[in-house]
């Protein structure tokens, strides 16, 4: 009696959207995001016996996807001398755009956009180490031991990184608050 096999190339189709959005988080352009998505397909088909299907499959190939990409910023820093630290101009979505959750106003729709941009901009203003580990977490819904599995570290390490980067974005916030509030007009009443 043989055991079915797993069909690594029928589910990698399935996680296509997945790995696009993972990809853009981390590498925060579309062209590293295009070239990241193909190499990590090409990766997961050639090391497709190394995947055990007691395991789940988006886990093994965001961690594949976040290797190869660590790998890149490696050889990138090795060619340039620069530091590890990606620069991010812009974040989109799987399709190019910032959309606002549910079906809004106009204004609804604006304050969404321009809520979602400042998230996005607090998120890349992260360390990488904390930024990815928030990508896998709060984006893409992974539980803390599958995140600790793709990264390869202690489940602890996630908590305290997810901690941090949570705080500093907090910060970061409260900071922009603060600083909108403090160029906006004062009104005197006259007494």
């Amino acid at each position: 009696m043989s055991t079915p096999t797993f069909d690594v190339a029928a589910s990698l189709e399935a996680e296509l959207d997945a790995l696009w959005r993972f990809a853009m988080r981390i590498t925060a352009n579309t062209d590293d995001a295009s070239d990241l998505v193909q190499r990590t397909c090409v990766r997961a088909l050639e090391k497709r016996s190394s995947y055990t299907p007691n395991g789940k499959f988006r886990s093994w190939l965001f961690q594949i996807q976040h290797r190869i990409w660590l790998n890149e910023l490696r050889s990138r820093k090795i060619r340039a001398h620069d530091s590890l630290d990606t620069a991010a101009s812009t974040i989109e979505s799987a399709h190019g755009t910032i959309t606002p959750l549910g079906n809004n106003t106009a204004t609804d729709a604006a304050q969404t956009n321009v809520f979602l941009e400042q998230v996005y901009e607090a998120v890349n203003k992260l360390p990488e180490a904390q930024r990815v580990v928030m990508i896998l977490v709060n984006v893409e819904g992974c539980s803390y031991r599958e995140a600790a599995d793709i990264l390869d570290l202690p489940i602890g390490t996630i908590m305290s990184r997810l901690a941090r980067a949570r705080m500093a974005i907090g910060k970061l916030q409260t900071g922009s608050t603060q600083a909108e509030q403090s160029t906006s007009p004062k009104f005197r009443s006259k007494v």
